[in-house]
């Protein structure tokens, strides 16, 4: 049964230590569902033929437990902010991604795989939404883009204007949460871009798109950067920044604890900063937290039992799954 067989395979980004061993897996999975976040990758497949995994780098789930920890990571009871409803934002788009690939692409094992996981992402997306307005509805304060918003006000009198740079699923998430402030977009690629302003349109009319990135560096006094860390190409927009001594930037795909070039700049505040912020004005959610725990288990054990449920009356086919994975 496609529930027995089901695998979760996870590597938390700060724990990373080698990226060829993760390219070494991504060659043994091949056409699974891969899903990368701010904090983690995820790799979802079926198969019982991975045989050895390198235990500091990755954590491995099959079965129910595979089903309750990505409801978990749904729930945002994973997240370094309990709660946050973005990765549940993240994962519908990189399942619709998956959904794309598989249509477009005539590689059996992908739309097989997409055929076969599909009744249990629905059923995930189902209990996410149910264990969020049953228990986290009302919890409050937990997305990055409130918190981005909670200590723009508490830091900087005057942050205006805002310069946003991206146009992914990030930017989009926190964007709308500035609406209030003077806000200077910039993508390098022009059709997101364009996607992001729309968007604002109907909440803000203090909107500026720009043509030219350094515009945003000159201009902003306060500067969220919601795109990875690429060291060659940042090097250049911290040269740049420093040009303006005064701007503040939040940076949501940096960390202190892997040193780059925005980590040098004395005023850059990363997502580091953003959760020591969220421990200090955070009001007590435990039982919350807790009652969306327990729901999140007995959720999971009720697909796993479930007779009728299409998870367990799938059969995988023969073969199908990935190549044993050596040390």
């Amino acid at each position: 049964m496609i529930q027995e067989s089901l695998v979760i395979i996870h590597q938390n980004k700060k724990k990373a230590s080698d990226p060829l061993l993760r390219q070494r897996l991504r060659a043994q999975l091949t056409g699974c569902f891969e899903i990368d976040t701010c904090q983690r990758w995820l790799w979802v497949t079926t198969t019982q033929r991975i045989e050895s995994l390198v235990a500091q780098d990755f954590e491995m789930y099959q079965g129910q437990e595979a089903y309750y920890f990505f409801l978990r990571v749904a729930s945002g009871l994973e997240s370094e902010i309990l709660g946050e409803t973005d990765i549940f934002g993240q994962l519908k788009a990189a399942w619709r991604r998956f959904e794309e690939q598989s249509h477009s692409t005539p590689t059996f094992s992908v739309h097989t795989l997409f055929f076969y996981l599909s009744p249990w992402m629905q059923a995930l997306f189902e209990d996410t939404k149910k264990i969020r307005s049953q228990f986290l509805q009302n919890v409050g304060g937990h997305s990055y883009a409130s918190l981005v918003r909670k200590w723009i006000k508490q830091n900087w009198l005057h942050p205006d204007p805002n310069f946003i740079l991206g146009a992914g699923q990030m930017a989009q998430s926190i964007a709308p949460f500035l609406s209030e402030y003077q806000l200077l977009l910039w993508n390098r690629t022009p059709e997101r871009l364009l996607h992001l302003e729309n968007q604002l349109k109907s909440k803000s009319s203090w909107i500026t798109r720009l043509e030219d990135e350094r515009q945003g560096w000159s201009q902003a006094k306060t500067a969220i950067v919601c795109t990875p860390v690429q060291e060659q190409e940042d090097r250049e927009k911290v040269a740049w920044l420093k040009e303006s001594k005064a701007l503040q930037v939040i940076h949501l795909g940096a960390s202190k604890k892997q040193p780059s070039a925005w980590t040098s700049w004395p005023h850059c505040f990363c997502m580091d900063d953003l959760f020591e912020f969220q421990k200090c004005v955070q009001t007590t959610r435990l039982l919350h937290l807790q009652q969306a725990e327990h729901a999140c288990k007995q959720q999971a054990k009720q697909r796993y039992l479930h007779e009728n449920h299409p998870i367990r009356n799938t059969k995988i086919p023969f073969g199908m799954g990935t190549k044993p994975m050596g040390r």
